[in-house]
């Protein structure tokens, strides 16, 4: 088991699966919370938060760990597909699935995910989104897998595709995958991954440019509605922080950026406390 988990941990979004399986298993974030009040004196609720507090700067203010008791991941998230974007909210404030991007769901979660039958998955994901937008802080992937009591396997094979973040969050294309660019502007892989190198190597600076590039591909297409969602070479603003401790994972720090460039708590999960 040792082995297999070392194994596991050279990938950061590896970490964030063994996380997933361990809250599902446990019955969410509710039992954690409920285990920590149950803790005994010595070690007081105090003690707990404050420490979480701690590891959640560690993560807020790009603190390199110190500790050899621990070990700390950091993973970009702002090239996921967000989540948010499968709602459409009137002027009068009436929400609806838009179509299209339930669409690019089902594709990243057969491309990106490797589920074949995904569109049960898809369209539960897309009403429970709809019904509970605008998403805010404060709730994330973790979140979502638990309240629609998604397996943990797939609950781990969807992680390194799709998150959850304010619809203004949008895809970094600099630090997509090829699965996410194929599936968002439908390409084949072999394409996206062309598009992707011209966005790595800088000859597709901006979006203009990848919208004269799309265009000759598909001059049928209007490109223009997707691209709003998109950004090119600007700094990431979505990450998460996985720390673990003997190879065994213990927390998963979500946080945003703000307008103005600060780093703010967007969702931490933690499975246990590691005291002091």
């Amino acid at each position: 088991m040792g082995s297999t988990r070392s194994k596991a941990f050279l990938l950061p979004l590896a970490l964030m699966g063994l996380l997933v399986i361990s809250i599902i298993s446990m019955n969410g974030y509710a039992f954690i919370q409920s285990h920590i009040f149950a803790l005994p004196k010595l070690q007081n609720r105090k003690t707990i938060f404050v420490r979480q507090e701690q590891f959640e700067n560690l993560a807020l203010n790009n603190i390199q760990v110190q500790d050899l008791e621990f070990t700390a991941q950091m993973t970009t998230l702002s090239g996921l597909y967000n989540l948010s974007y499968l709602v459409h909210v009137d002027v009068e404030g009436r929400k609806s699935l838009i179509r299209n991007q339930l669409i690019i769901l089902e594709k990243l979660l057969s491309m990106c995910a490797n589920i074949q039958n995904n569109k049960k998955l898809s369209t539960a994901i897309a009403n429970y989104i709809v019904a509970n937008s605008p998403i805010s802080n404060n709730f994330g992937i973790l979140d979502l897998a638990n309240e629609l009591s998604i397996p943990f396997d797939v609950a781990i094979q969807i992680l390194p595709c799709v998150r959850v973040a304010p619809r203004d969050f949008k895809i970094n294309l600099t630090s997509a995958e090829d699965e996410t660019i194929a599936s968002y502007f439908d390409l084949d892989v072999s394409m996206a991954s062309t598009l992707r190198k011209l966005i790595s190597n800088q000859k597709i600076k901006n979006n203009s440019a990848i919208e004269n590039y799309l265009f000759k591909i598909d001059e049928k297409k209007d490109f223009s509605a997707l691209l709003r969602n998109t950004i090119i070479s600007y700094p990431i603003d979505h990450k998460a922080l996985i720390l673990y401790q003997n190879l065994e994972t213990f927390a998963y720090i979500d946080i945003l950026r703000d307008n103005s460039n600060t780093w703010n708590l967007n969702r931490s999960f933690f499975l246990w406390t590691p005291v002091e």
